[in-house]
């Protein structure tokens, strides 16, 4: 501990003398009270995400200390050993050496101002791909998937002729497999014949409709080729 009349008289030092010595004895860094804890090296490209608030991944990571355990009190720095953050950590030394990606550690109290690094979040290749595919309307403004994005030319058209298009007569082409092996064509083709009118069809396990037994009619079936085992038919 300093009194002020020892800081008076380092800075009288050095602006008189140009000698800091005295001032740096009694003014210490932040970082002097973080020197028993453990600590994790940043890039420069992740320090502005973290003084935002994000959670530090593992692309992020540059260097860290030995001995890092789940839920330690650790500080993050920058490479010039500047304190940027103090978090707990979510992953042991080991995981980190042996992952390539996850969650290192969630913030506990951000030191660092804001803007002192720029901001680099939004530049990596997967983020500059899916802007690309946002300013040419094949992604919706969020880049959320399985959106229509609203520059698509006759989306709501299309969406009107759904129905339309449900109910229009469809053409069947499967696979069939007989129960005995049989050589005349004739008694395959009656046996296809029964297949007419009314059936039940279930959609299949990955489906976009619900699994429920829906009635479909058969108007009429062709026999298009068969063997011992197996026919297809239209």
């Amino acid at each position: 501990m300093v009194t002020m009349h020892d800081v008076l008289d380092a800075k009288w030092l050095y602006d008189n003398r140009r000698d800091e010595s005295y001032l740096r004895r009694v003014i210490m860094p932040l970082e002097k009270l973080l020197v028993g804890h453990k600590r994790i090296m940043l890039k420069d490209t992740a320090v502005s995400a973290i003084c935002y608030g994000a959670k530090l991944m593992l692309p992020g990571v540059l260097r860290y200390d030995n001995d890092i355990n789940v839920n330690d009190e650790i500080v993050l720095i920058t490479t010039k050993g500047e304190a940027i953050a103090i978090a707990i950590a979510l992953m042991t030394t080991a995981t980190i050496a042996t992952c390539d990606h996850g969650l290192v550690a969630k913030l506990k109290r951000v030191i660092m101002e804001r803007d002192l690094y720029p901001r680099q979040w939004g530049r990596g290749p997967v983020a500059m791909e899916r802007k690309k595919l946002v300013a040419q309307g094949l992604l919706s403004k969020y880049a959320k998937a399985g959106e229509v994005p609203p520059k698509v030319p006759a989306s709501k058209r299309a969406t009107r002729l759904v129905k339309s298009q449900q109910s229009a007569g469809k053409v069947y082409i499967g696979i069939f497999r007989l129960h005995e092996a049989l050589d005349d064509c004739k008694r395959v083709q009656q046996a296809v014949e029964t297949l007419s009118g009314a059936l039940f069809q279930r959609p299949p396990l990955v489906a976009a409709v619900k699994r429920q037994l829906r009635v479909r009619t058969v108007y009429e079936n062709k026999l298009l080729e068969y063997d011992k085992e197996r026919g297809l038919g239209e």
